[in-house]
């Protein structure tokens, strides 16, 4: 369903086939069009923003998703996995129509690539349109993002298990491990860890971000006794710039 976000009033709705679904919908402004993603029990679909309209439809996608799809101005990337199981990671170009399948992803001029046994399980993926990373049980996969060509896969110390989403700002990409250990790491196709920093509790929540060039504050609400908000300053560009590896 659409509403107009100051009267409320519906705009349109469209009937769904998968039911069930825990991931956040995406509004994908890509270079071609601005449309909307919604991962579902078995298939993923994009819409027409305005009208509702069904734009292509990828079928074949088993399970349900947990992880919201991640995008950039060519290509938008999504996928699944859970316990026992690991589904495809899957990217789509931008432009996608029709029916599409992951049984014949290769005749499928709308299916960019995919990557098997390598969807996200928690953890949404993120791209900076030229890597998507995956983050999943304290490991981290990067994929060329034109390709799906796996350029490396490491285990980050101190994050066993990761449920909240990692993001990018500048060139740098944070990963908030389950302990409280965030992973800040230089975005491109060689692993370079830049440094870590560490709060108490647990985490499961995505942060929230704000801030501006060259600082930013991210606000978690720890998932403790006392469920307290807690506020954490990283000074990232002037750390990026002196080269310095620290605890910020």
């Amino acid at each position: 369903m659409a509403f107009d976000a100051e009267t409320g009033k519906e705009i349109w709705r469209v009937d769904r086939s998968g039911r069930t679904c825990w991931s956040s919908p995406l509004v994908w402004k890509n270079h071609l069009r601005t449309e909307l993603v919604v991962c579902g029990s078995g298939n993923v679909v994009g819409y027409d923003l305005d009208s509702g309209t069904v734009l292509w439809r990828l079928n074949g996608v088993g399970g349900s998703f947990s992880a919201s799809p991640a995008s950039d101005a060519k290509r938008i990337y999504f996928g699944n996995s859970g316990p026992g199981r690991s589904g495809p990671l899957v990217a789509l170009n931008a432009g996608a129509s029709g029916e599409l399948s992951l049984d014949s992803p290769k005749s499928d001029r709308g299916i960019a690539w995919v990557q098997k046994k390598s969807g996200p399980g928690l953890a949404s993926p993120v791209s900076d349109g030229q890597i998507v990373y995956v983050t999943g049980r304290g490991i981290l996969n990067a994929y060329d993002a034109a390709t799906g060509k796996r350029v490396y896969r490491t285990r980050l110390n101190g994050a066993s298990s990761v449920a909240s989403s990692p993001w990018i700002a500048g060139r740098q990409l944070f990963v908030l491990g389950g302990g409280g250990r965030t992973s800040v790491i230089r975005t491109g196709p060689e692993f370079q860890l830049i440094r870590t920093n560490s709060v108490k509790g647990l985490f499961w929540s995505t942060p929230s971000i704000a801030g501006a060039q060259t600082r930013f504050y991210v606000a978690v609400i720890r998932s403790s006794v006392s469920g307290q908000l807690e506020a954490v300053r990283d000074r990232a560009d002037e750390a990026a710039r002196s080269g310095n590896v620290g605890d910020g």
